[in-house]
């Protein structure tokens, strides 16, 4: 068995797991912008920290203030479009690789080889489908933290603009 997938893996399913990699560590990035902005928004004013936060007096903002919040949600809305953007080419990814190996099924006349080559296909298919699960179970947790700071940065922007 583990023969199969080391196969799949050489042939097709590399790409899978590279485009898994990459997203993983945009799904990061990510999350470190989301934090970020969320430490902008709001400060903690624990007395006992030593660090230093951005807006000690989150409701007076300067125009500076607005700006570098403006900035910090504009990387966290691309980094989160291109995350979210990657987990539909999952799919697609795992039928491309399912076509492939089935390709490779028509000039065949062996057994071994045309079971090989369908074993590869669902393989493909079985990555691209457990992949995509993971990210959009992993998005259901992102997309309501940027829509609530995206909102939030608005918000403060027109507050800031109306004073």
């Amino acid at each position: 068995m583990g023969n199969i997938f080391w196969n799949s893996f050489l042939s097709y399913d590399w790409i899978i797991f590279a485009f898994f990699i990459a997203n993983l560590v945009i799904f990061f990035i990510t999350i470190i912008f989301i934090l970020h902005l969320k430490n902008l928004l709001y400060p903690r004013t624990d007395l006992a920290s030593t660090k230093k936060y951005e807006f000690p007096k989150p409701n007076i903002l300067t125009k500076d203030d607005v700006d570098k919040l403006k900035k910090v949600r504009d990387k966290t809305n691309t980094t989160y479009s291109l995350f979210s953007n990657i987990i539909t080419i999952f799919p697609l990814l795992g039928l491309l690789g399912t076509v492939i190996a089935l390709l490779g099924v028509a000039g065949d006349t062996g057994f071994e080889n045309t079971q090989q080559n369908f074993l590869v296909a669902l393989t493909s298919t079985l990555w691209g489908v457990i992949s995509a699960i993971i990210f959009k179970v992993l998005d259901a947790f992102t997309s309501p933290q940027v829509d609530k700071f995206d909102n939030e940065v608005e918000r403060k922007k027109v507050r800031y603009e109306d004073e």
